[in-house]
């Protein structure tokens, strides 16, 4: 790529280098995540209409991301209840985790390795508090993150607040 690239197709590839390790649909599927999560409307606009005109200069990952941001529409998420949420301790604080978005369920257990199927609130704050009291804030909410279970950190700003 030379100095001529457009900055948001050097982006996207760059992004695209980091999930190389992937196999090529879950890179995809990964550095689109990052696209919709990250990126505010006027760059995904802007990418958008470059992927029409300069699509030989995004590396195949990244071509295959923009296909699956341009027809995907994400479905308006409720707001979390505070009767949903779980404030769980971690080593440097506490986040919250929204229980009532049904991919928590199935998140926390691949994220953590708790089900949360059938679990009392304090039973089941107990069971992700023997995980998460060993992890930072910002270690625990990427791994609920990398999972789309919702949380959010409660004692300030760690650099990384999961929608």
């Amino acid at each position: 790529m030379s100095a001529t690239t457009p900055p948001e197709i050097r982006l996207i590839n760059n992004i695209a280098v980091q999930f190389g390790h992937l196999a090529p649909e879950r890179a995809s599927e990964e550095v689109a995540n990052h696209v919709r999560k990250f990126w505010d409307p006027r760059m995904k606009a802007r990418l958008l209409e470059l992927a029409t005109t300069e699509a030989e200069l995004l590396q195949p990952a990244a071509y295959a991301a923009v296909g699956l941001v341009n027809g995907s529409v994400s479905p308006p998420q409720a707001p979390a209840t505070s009767a949903t949420l779980l404030s769980v301790r971690t080593a440097d604080g506490s986040l919250e985790v929204d229980l009532g978005d049904p991919r928590s369920v199935d998140g926390l257990r691949s994220a953590i390795g708790v089900d949360s199927t059938g679990r009392t609130a304090s039973d089941l704050r107990g069971a992700i508090e023997q995980v998460t009291t060993r992890w930072t804030t910002a270690e625990a909410l990427l791994a609920l993150d990398q999972e789309d279970v919702p949380a959010r950190a409660v004692n300030g700003d760690h650099g990384l607040v999961a929608p």
